[in-house]
């Protein structure tokens, strides 16, 4: 199954360690740029945790299009 994520499930499961729950239940998990930019803005760990998972093999930072 593929997902696109929003910037709150990225931050909530981020501060709880569980980001990695995305990769258990999806095949790929795309995350908008403008989601990163988001997730960025926010001080504290998340940005650091979203920014790792990236790195793994089935979420991909897409760029959305009209």
């Amino acid at each position: 199954m593929r997902v696109v994520c929003n910037t709150s499930p990225l931050i909530l499961l981020a501060k709880i360690h569980w980001l990695g729950l995305l990769s258990q239940f999806c095949d790929e998990v795309i995350i908008p740029a403008s989601v990163l930019e988001e997730v960025k803005a926010k001080p504290g760990e998340e940005a650091k945790q979203v920014q790792i998972l990236l790195q793994s093999q089935n979420f991909r930072l897409r760029k959305a299009t009209k």
